[in-house]
């Protein structure tokens, strides 16, 4: 069997045993242990591995394809058509992500309980990030935030694209 089938397989079973404990013991002690102790940890383990060989790997390959194109004419069609891929894709991906929030509407099925837990762990955060996004406007100087003052620490940031954009922090 192959690697990709292996791990298909172990994403549809993990997916399956946590929708089923979930469902069948929802506040054994045993679940909260194994989450907090093991999955989380393990997991986080896990995004900084890929983080940390995802951003060479991006610099590499970026840095390889400008290096094999040559002329410099076709190096700006293609930053052209990768730009307009860019926005088609994200514009597309946005668009289905506000659609699905808003026919399905995750929050509605959390219980009462659990909706006055997270209204009082996040509620600071809520205020910190409505007051600051409510201050940036959307203009030249969004723009000019985009050219990051020093590469090393913008490629440093787990956010590539969005980190050096103030509109959206």
């Amino acid at each position: 069997m192959s690697r990709h089938s292996k791990i298909f397989i172990g994403l549809i079973l993990g997916a399956i045993t946590g929708v089923l404990s979930n469902l069948f013991f929802p506040n054994a002690p045993f679940l909260s242990f194994a989450q907090q102790y093991l999955t989380d940890p393990l997991g986080k383990i896990f995004l900084n591995l890929l983080i940390m060989m995802v951003v060479p790997l991006v610099f590499a390959s970026l840095s390889l394809g400008v290096a094999q194109i040559g002329d410099l004419k076709k190096l700006g069609r293609i930053g052209f058509k990768t730009i307009m891929y860019f926005l088609i894709v994200t514009t597309l991906a946005v668009t289905i992500g506000l659609v699905l929030v808003n026919l399905i509407r995750p929050g509605d099925y959390l219980p009462e309980e659990t909706k006055i837990k997270l209204l009082t762990t996040y509620k600071g955060q809520a205020a910190e990030l409505k007051e600051s996004t409510g201050k940036t406007e959307f203009g030249v100087q969004t723009l000019v935030n985009i050219v990051p003052r020093n590469p090393i620490a913008a490629v440093a940031k787990p956010n590539l694209i969005c980190s050096r954009l103030s509109f959206f922090h």
